[in-house]
């Protein structure tokens, strides 16, 4: 179909897709709140917004971790 995109999970989209993510922080600083939000009129009746919450947890260790491109074994993907 002209104008299709789609994505890996099989979400259709066209080129005039918007999608805008936020991320907010509690007041307390103990959560986190990722909103998603995708308009595309050629494709969804109405807009649609996915919300996810993390909670802070401070009973693990943080790892330090560098990804060296080179190292991790990738050859750079050419752009299209």
């Amino acid at each position: 179909t002209s104008g299709y995109i789609g994505t890996v999970s099989g979400t259709p989209q066209t080129e005039t897709l918007s999608t805008v993510e936020r991320l907010t922080l509690s007041e307390d600083g103990q959560r986190l709140r990722l909103e998603i939000s995708h308009e595309d009129p050629a494709t969804f009746t109405t807009p649609w917004t996915s919300t996810r919450d993390f909670a802070r947890r401070t009973d693990l260790d943080r790892l330090v971790w560098d990804c060296i491109l080179e190292d991790a074994g990738y050859e750079e993907v050419p752009d299209p």
